[in-house]
């Protein structure tokens, strides 16, 4: 019994060592090491055979109907009869329309039709309808039960707007850039597809609203001050194995150029850099072998890549595709509010090349656990008020690009693993939002700031930075130009030379 004993302690002893071993390995080893011990282990195929999930034949495996889930709009404004507006950006609501669009009866026998976009508000100016409003323009073959005169590619048109007009029988396409609207004829009235009233009848819960018109067309801005509440959430981040098992086929062959300031790998025709002060990351590929596929086949292969990195894959939107330069741009919401946020912690930027990723720009960080005990009521001002504020700071509406709250990404004073979402009004010109704070003095306007109504004070802004003024909220970190170095420095052609 007693040897039974002591043979039992030492094998104890060996399992204990052996895993100690295996812990202090992980502590030491590089990102690529590890990456090299976990692939040379599990010999994943799937992750050999590349990163794009398409066929043979260059079709991807998520069909039209699932990219609908991505096409959500951010805003529903209600219009009565005597020219009022409401809006909402309620949950509820605004996942009914994508139901609605797909059910609709398209009158295939009649045609699209377009009318100018002035003519057709001042036709409906004494209508009830129904808007839903996008943060950016879509385009019609994203959805797969369209109107066939506009659903195929070489067809499809882009919009950043839909009305359903009650009584009427078609469905309109908004687009604020060609200033058109687009009617899709159906074979009913609208009244007879969707519960126009269980939209209607969300009024009394709704902001009231006045449409103005900025650079990018007619905008809704609230009439009265509102209460949106300040959010903080645990700052995680994911590690460079998880990237580098993701996005390098052939984990074996990286080499590690990482330094002080960034974490860069390389490995046939693959570049990964990742700011090792931001975490901004930036990748590119080779993709030499690309296949020309469809629109929303390019943005079926970038929600693939989005879907391995960001668990909360509902949380992020389709904000804006540009169809000239392939990119497609993913954007982070929070409660239907979008979030704007340095280094691309709160966007994700893909260029395409056929059904293969040319290019990624997006950050490690992430936030997912709330720490709701934390959360406080935060003032805004009205939108007429921070309208008028621009106006009186020789900012013209014609000079602004768009106006709407949005949650600001901001670092806790309290700690350095939270994140902090401040509601505040974003201004968009020049291609670039700001926070309205940060280009308008706000030291004669008391009366106007930001307010704490848990502490019933003025919201301090200096908490959290020094010096912001006329600073964008997304400014990006110099990690792209890591990258370029890497893929064109004496580095990699020195190795590449030492291997041949």
């Amino acid at each position: 019994m007693k040897q039974n004993k002591h043979y039992f302690i030492h094998g104890l002893l060996i399992i204990l060592v052996l895993l100690s071993l295996i812990i202090t390995y992980f502590i030491i080893a590089s990102p690529v090491e590890i990456i090299n011990w976990v692939d040379s282990v599990t010999h994943n195929e799937e992750e050999a055979s590349g990163l794009n999930a398409t066929s043979e034949d260059g079709e991807t495996q998520d069909s039209r109907e699932h990219l609908n889930d991505l096409v959500i709009a951010n805003r529903l404004i209600i219009h009565d009869k005597d020219d009022n507006y409401w809006a909402s950006n309620n949950s509820r609501s605004l996942g009914k329309l994508q139901e609605d669009l797909a059910s609709l009866p398209y009158d295939r026998s009649q045609a699209v039709t377009t009318t100018a976009l002035d003519t057709f508000r001042e036709n409906k100016s004494d209508s009830d309808y129904l808007e839903f409003t996008f943060l950016d323009f879509l385009t019609s073959a994203l959805f797969n039960k369209m109107h066939p005169d506009i659903a195929d590619e070489e067809d499809a048109v882009r919009f950043n707007q839909v009305v359903f007009v009650k009584g009427d029988d078609s469905l309109y396409l908004i687009s604020e850039s060609d200033h058109l609207v687009y009617q899709v004829p159906l074979d009913r009235s609208i009244n007879e597809v969707i519960a126009y009233e269980n939209y209607a009848a969300e009024k009394d819960k709704m902001t009231e609203v006045t449409p103005v018109v900025f650079s990018e067309g007619r905008k809704y801005i609230s009439k009265e001050k509102e209460t949106v509440n300040k959010l903080t959430y645990m700052l995680e981040r994911q590690p460079n194995t998880f990237f580098l098992g993701a996005l390098f086929s052939s984990p074996e062959e990286i080499h590690d150029y990482s330094d002080d300031s960034y974490s860069r790998y390389y490995a046939n025709g693959h570049q990964l850099a990742i700011s090792n002060h931001s975490y901004e990351l930036n990748f590119s590929q080779d993709t030499s072998s690309a296949i020309n596929v469809t629109e929303w086949q390019k943005i079926g292969e970038s929600f693939n890549m989005l879907s391995r990195f960001i668990p909360e894959q509902d949380t992020w939107v389709l904000s804006d595709y540009q169809e000239d330069e392939s990119t497609i741009t993913y954007r982070k919401f929070v409660n239907n509010i979008p979030v704007y946020g340095p280094d691309h912690v709160s966007r994700a930027v893909f260029k395409m090349d056929g059904n293969q990723v040319a290019y990624l720009s997006m950050s490690a960080l992430t936030i997912q656990t709330q720490l709701d005990d934390l959360a406080k009521p935060l003032e805004l001002m009205s939108g007429t008020n921070a309208l008028e504020l621009l106006r009186n700071n020789g900012y013209d509406p014609s000079q602004i690009q768009n106006m709407q709250v949005g949650y600001r990404w901001v670092k806790s004073p309290e700690s350095n693993r939270l994140v902090e979402l401040v509601p505040t009004w974003h201004v968009k010109r020049d291609g670039v939002w700001y926070a309205l704070e940060d280009i308008v003095d706000m030291s004669d306007y008391n009366h106007l700031r930001l307010y704490d109504k848990e502490e019933d004070e003025v919201f301090d802004w200096e908490a959290y930075f020094q010096d912001s003024q006329d600073q964008p909220v997304e400014s990006e970190s110099d990690t792209e130009e890591a990258l370029e170095s890497l893929g064109n420095g004496d580095q990699v052609e020195t190795d590449q030379e030492e291997e041949a």
